[in-house]
């Protein structure tokens, strides 16, 4: 929008999750979830120089989710789904909260690189029943073209 401001909306698949300790609420034995989704971070970026500063909210929605239940002594291994809705013991679809990171940009070729490093902080509980929040640091990599012209500069 101008030199030092930017607005940044993304969207890219993730893998979100954890590992679950024995006796979670979801299971007897110690498991890791993985929720695979679709996040749409609008971000505020404030340039400085080669830094930049972002911040912004996120909505995620959850396309599926894998649980697997790790072997004891009477049972094996197994893996399932997690159910989404609306009653307890389910998991919410969609999933908001808010960003903040630094990054370093720099020419790369006819490309811009930069070096980006984010925290997540999940506003909205994923399941339904039990409070769980997504919180994160996110490293990336990323490359980007610029635009010939800005589409929303003002034309003299």
């Amino acid at each position: 929008i101008t030199p030092r401001f930017s607005l940044v909306p993304e969207l890219y698949a993730v893998m979100k999750g954890g590992r679950l300790l024995a006796n979670n609420a979801l299971t007897a034995s110690p498991s890791t979830v993985r929720l695979y989704m679709l996040e749409l971070p609008v971000l505020v970026r404030f340039h400085v120089g080669r830094f930049y500063l972002n911040a912004g909210p996120y909505l995620t929605y959850a396309l599926g989710s894998t649980m697997l239940i790790e072997r004891s002594d009477v049972a094996p291994q197994t893996k399932r789904a997690l159910d989404f809705g609306r009653d307890n013991g389910t998991f919410n679809r969609w999933e908001s909260g808010a960003q903040v990171g630094v990054g370093y940009a720099f020419p790369f070729r006819q490309k811009q690189m930069a070096i980006d490093i984010r925290y997540s902080y999940g506003l909205t509980s994923l399941s339904n029943g039990v409070d769980r929040y997504n919180r994160f640091l996110n490293v990336g990599v990323l490359v980007s073209q610029p635009w010939a012209t800005n589409p929303l500069a003002h034309r003299k």
